[in-house]
């Protein structure tokens, strides 16, 4: 009896860290049949990701790739890309070719080389649209260009991704799904024991109403609006009988520290330091999670579609984000959480304070928001279609 022959499947991708994109990643080549599947993974640098796919047994890399960042976007710094684009070319067409790879997908369109060097061995190419970049112009446009002309599949988290890059490269239209990013819901669900430890930890009764956030310690995540809208709340909250506290999850992006000293700053400057806990990064953010009340998503910019909200919503969040990019597809405003302008700290303190006070609207929202999460965000359904695709793409081979 000939043995089955798996797809092996080449995952390139741009971090190795443990945010948004990273899990993702981690979920989709974990839940892959591996009767039918054998993954690889190249990742650009040694991180938490790796030690937690080889836990996993999952074959994984750590090799030079070409991954389009802003602190790039210098002469020095593209010319620095453009050698290392060209090495990962033919590092990855001959990687490709030892190792018979069947199928190469790249998770974040950031991350280039790979659909170059499928298309050099002859096999198909899927990339994973994760960003909403505008600015600058011509890295939106060549980011864009790139995903459509060499990939033959492109799956991106919402519809205003798939909206935004085919604006920017209309050719390759017709290879664009939206796939919502997927959320494991037997992590992400609350727990009493989860939010007795983390309450316990900082001190805080049942009682007491917790508002917070999750993400990357960025300008355009808007952990300075919510610093702000804070304050705010608490001003709003003065002779009422609510309790209340603040949340920000999240690490620096190395090289730019300065930015958490200056959230720090404020936090003082304010008169929040009773008010505001800032523990940095938590890899158990399902525990953190279960100790909310709700989650809010200030982001300046366009979210492609967050994670975190995906994961606060499972978890029985009510979550208030702006309404741009991908967050108001995941957030159905008066329903799941409200959605508020862009960079307003005043439009949001308005929101936070009015879940606070307001326990049957939170609640009401919270188990919306968890019904919403698990039919829509399940990570099989997710899986599931990636599988399809592959199959679809191996049968037109």
């Amino acid at each position: 009896m000939l043995k089955h022959k798996k797809t092996k499947i080449l995952y390139l991708h741009a971090s190795a860290e443990l945010y948004g994109s990273d899990l993702i990643l981690y979920q989709l080549v974990t839940h892959l049949d591996r009767r039918e599947y054998d993954p690889v993974v190249i990742l650009p640098f040694d991180g938490p990701l790796v030690e937690l796919l080889r836990r996993a047994e999952i074959p994984v890399l750590v090799r030079p790739l070409p991954v389009l960042r802003r602190s790039l976007l210098t002469a020095k710094g593209l010319m620095k890309f453009g050698v290392v684009f060209v090495y990962s070319i033919i590092h990855l067409a001959r990687f490709i070719k030892s190792r018979e790879i069947d199928i190469v997908h790249t998770n974040t369109s950031a991350t280039w080389g790979g659909g170059v060097a499928a298309r050099i061995c002859q096999v198909p190419h899927v990339c994973s649209a994760m960003e909403l970049v505008d600015n600058p112009l011509f890295v939106a446009k060549a980011m864009a260009s790139m995903t459509s002309a060499f990939s033959d599949l492109v799956l991106t988290v919402s519809t205003a991704v798939k909206n935004h890059f085919v604006a920017l490269a209309p050719f390759g239209k017709d290879k664009y799904r939206v796939l919502f990013p997927p959320v494991d819901t037997g992590r992400f669900c609350f727990r009493k024991e989860y939010r007795r430890k983390i309450r316990n930890e900082l001190g805080l009764d049942d009682d007491t109403i917790v508002a917070g956030m999750a993400g990357r310690l960025n300008h355009w995540k808007g952990q300075d609006v919510f610093v702000r809208a804070c304050a705010k709340v608490l001003e709003k909250l003065e002779n009422k009988s609510k309790k209340v506290h603040f949340l920000i999850l999240g690490g620096s992006v190395p090289g730019r520290e300065i930015y958490e000293l200056e959230l720090r700053n404020d936090i003082s400057r304010l008169g929040l330091t009773n008010f505001v806990t800032a523990p940095g990064f938590k890899e158990n953010i399902e525990e953190w999670l279960s100790a909310m009340d709700i989650f809010v998503l200030p982001s300046k910019w366009p979210e492609p579609s967050s994670t975190g909200v995906v994961a606060a919503m499972a978890t029985g969040l009510p979550v208030i984000g702006t309404n741009i990019g991908g967050t108001p597809e995941t957030v159905v405003h008066g329903e799941t959480g409200l959605l508020v302008p862009p960079n307003n700290p005043n439009a949001l303190a308005d929101a936070i304070a009015e879940l606070i006070l307001n326990d049957s609207l939170r609640k009401t929202m919270a188990q919306r928001a968890k019904e919403r999460a698990t039919r829509l965000y399940s990570i099989q359904t997710y899986v599931d279609y990636v599988a399809g695709c592959y199959r679809e793409l191996m049968e037109k081979k």
